[in-house]
């Protein structure tokens, strides 16, 4: 899939039937089956590296059960990038992890709601905070 990034946009569909567009500059759009759609991030490739850039709001997307936040599963399974960026855009925070780390450290958290896209939760202690 890494090859397919930044040559052309293109669509993917995941067992759940969410729809994932993503854009030539790595804009990953994603639908779920009732029509909602969401930017979810952004895969950059530099210097042969691929980054995947989450972007979170704190007051929304924190887990507080674990202290926690999720990551696409199906991303990270198709694109296996070398490293994610956590973008918090409601507190400026920019957070780090090494992406064979985070699929590591990670995991589900099961909800009897259904509708949303299945993550891998990774508690905020694993992350290292990027000075801006």
């Amino acid at each position: 899939m890494r090859e397919l990034l930044g040559q052309k946009e293109f669509e993917l569909i995941d067992q759940n039937k969410c729809r994932y567009r993503i854009g030539v500059k790595g804009e990953v759009v994603m639908t779920l089956p009732t029509g909602v759609k969401r930017q979810i991030g952004q895969l950059v490739v530099e210097d042969g590296k691929l980054t995947y850039i989450c972007f979170r709001k704190k007051a929304i997307h924190l887990m507080r059960v674990n202290n926690s936040y999720g990551v696409n599963e199906f991303i990270l399974n198709k694109f296996t990038p070398d490293e994610v960026f956590f973008n918090i855009e409601d507190t400026g925070e920019r957070l780090w992890i090494d992406g064979k780390e985070l699929i590591a450290k990670s995991s589900y958290l099961y909800f009897k709601n259904s509708g949303f896209e299945l993550q891998k939760f990774l508690p905020i202690n694993f992350l290292k905070a990027i000075e801006v």
